[in-house]
């Protein structure tokens, strides 16, 4: 059975407010696509109307080449995608042991008898890396790290083609989040999972990702292969996300970004959902864009499409690629 992820055209609304706007993205079975943007870019938006907890306004959602788009959550197919939320002790009932909120995960499940749950669970906690002891641990009784792996065991138990992680290491102390890193790796590996990977963080994307795509004001502007979108980033968006990450050594920004620095283009505010700009919604931030240079009228009238070639919506795509950034990897 396939496993491959296709949105098309996905619009999500809140009354005026367009957070996802006509989105397409594909997550081929069995990789993960890691999703970037800054806060308000409309991820976590998408990966709830993905997984089902959002209902889009227009636009379909295929697994498998099968249209998953309006079916209830307890649908066979809906359980096929899993969302990992940010914050697990959010996510977990505080009165909740570890073993009783992964057996919820299984409550799904019809290969799995009720007197086989508990063995069950049990062996989802080791998969995560937990020890089977814990499985009547509630969750104040564990660690951030350990909080989250309980989380991912409750998604790995419905069995799912296709794991969405939320910002899953955000909330975790930078020790704790390699390990976690490590594990995803692991299980995508092992089980052949789909995983969209969302985050801000662009060496643990990096880390993790078979493909990157960003995302500015509810629109996807670039995909493209992991290694090529952090040494040759075709939209100046992407480009000034790289130039912001913190490195040691001084670095030339204005080899990509040519009049402003990464720092001066994204202390300027983003757009606004409620009122986007016309055309391409980066425009007014961007150092290529008419604020620059003014004869490029076009970006303030008309959106930019996704061009196959540069994987870029952009109509002055950058060419020259980046020097290194080490991000970790």
């Amino acid at each position: 059975m396939s496993t491959d992820l296709d949105i098309r055209d996905l619009t999500v609304r809140f009354n005026a407010l367009t957070a996802v706007d006509c989105v397409n993205l594909t997550v081929p079975g069995g990789t993960t696509v890691g999703l970037v943007g800054e806060s308000g870019s409309g991820k976590s938006t998408l990966a709830r109307a993905i997984a089902g907890l959002l209902r889009p306004e227009s636009g379909r959602i295929h697994l498998g080449g099968k249209d998953i788009t309006g079916q209830r959550l307890g649908h066979p197919d809906r359980r096929r995608v899993q969302l990992v939320f940010q914050d697990p002790a959010a996510s977990l009932d505080p009165r909740m042991t570890a073993g009783s909120a992964v057996k919820q995960g299984l409550l799904s499940r019809t290969d799995i008898r009720s007197r086989q749950r508990t063995a069950e669970a049990d062996r989802m906690l080791r998969l995560v890396g937990l020890e089977a002891r814990l499985h009547d641990s509630l969750p104040r009784e564990l660690s951030g790290g350990q909080r989250q792996r309980v989380a991912l065991a409750r998604a790995l138990a419905a069995n799912p083609d296709v794991l969405i992680a939320d910002e899953i290491t955000s909330a975790l102390d930078a020790s704790v989040q390699g390990g976690v890193l490590n594990l995803l790796r692991t299980l995508q590996a092992e089980l052949g999972l789909t995983v969209l990977f969302i985050s801000h963080n662009l060496a643990a994307v990096r880390y993790v990702s078979d493909v990157v795509a960003v995302m500015y004001c509810g629109q996807i502007v670039e995909v493209a292969p992991v290694d090529r979108i952090t040494t040759a980033p075709r939209h100046p968006y992407t480009a000034s996300l790289l130039e912001a990450v913190p490195t040691i050594e001084d670095r030339p920004s204005h080899r990509v970004t040519g009049l402003r620095t990464a720092a001066a283009t994204l202390a300027q505010e983003p757009a606004d959902p409620h009122q986007p700009p016309s055309g391409c919604r980066f425009h007014p931030r961007c150092p290529r864009g008419p604020a620059a240079h003014p004869e490029r009228v076009a970006c303030r009238v008309s959106a930019p499409t996704r061009d196959h070639s540069t994987g870029a919506a952009c109509f002055f795509p950058l060419a020259t690629p980046m020097a290194p950034i080490d991000l970790g990897r």
